[in-house]
């Protein structure tokens, strides 16, 4: 995982966390999972971010899994709470606490495409999360993922039709980016303040 910060006003600074968005899309290390397969599986992800966030999109690597399906209906991201099952690790539970879409697309190259949540949705640090997506186009799109395990605040998740159990993939990832901005804990914020006084102190010297 990367975590990407630039200070851009005290309290608030623009964030973008991404997992394994180094990769080239249409690289062989891709693990490419259908969005909803002719099995009606489903994917999602968990995600844990680091400090509190007020998210506003989500993008997702994303393109055709069969040019040959006709798309027609959009692909949707629901974010969810989760709840620890002894078992079975955290499973979105609830409902969304934020739903995004992006309309049928013809390109057949994967790309990262933004899910807006029209809005601002504050998130929790330490607090895992569940990024589900679904379309009615089944084995219309495709999620490019790895397994290599490398995200170590969440897993890739999948539920096969019928089922109300999410597995968790403990080796496997699906890429995502978190946009948004995060708000310091009160030390981070002070610390912030005297740094950003003493480049001004500077700047008048």
């Amino acid at each position: 995982m990367r975590f990407i910060a630039t200070a851009a006003a005290l309290g608030l600074v623009s964030l973008t966390i991404q997992a394994r968005a180094d990769i080239l899309a249409g690289s062989s290390a891709f693990n490419l999972q259908e969005i909803v397969d002719a099995f009606g599986d489903e994917q999602g992800q968990t995600l844990t971010l680091p400090i509190a966030a007020d998210i506003t999109s989500i993008e997702l690597l994303i393109g055709r899994a069969n040019i040959a399906v006709v798309l027609t209906d959009p692909i949707v991201v629901d974010l969810f709470a989760t709840a620890e099952s002894p078992l079975n690790g955290p499973q979105p539970t609830g409902s969304p606490i934020a739903t995004g879409s992006v309309a049928p697309f013809m390109s057949s190259s994967f790309e990262w495409r933004s899910f807006d949540f029209g809005g601002v949705v504050a998130l929790e640090t330490d607090t895992t999360y569940a990024i589900v997506v679904s379309s009615t186009d089944t084995g219309g799109y495709a999620w490019a993922g790895t397994n290599n395990g490398d995200y170590e605040d969440g897993n890739e998740i999948s539920r096969n039709l019928g089922d109300t159990i999410w597995v968790q993939q403990p080796q496997g990832e699906q890429t995502f980016r978190v946009i948004g901005t995060f708000i310091p804990e009160p030390a981070s914020a002070v610390l912030l303040a005297l740094c950003l006084g003493g480049l001004t102190l500077r700047r008048r010297r």
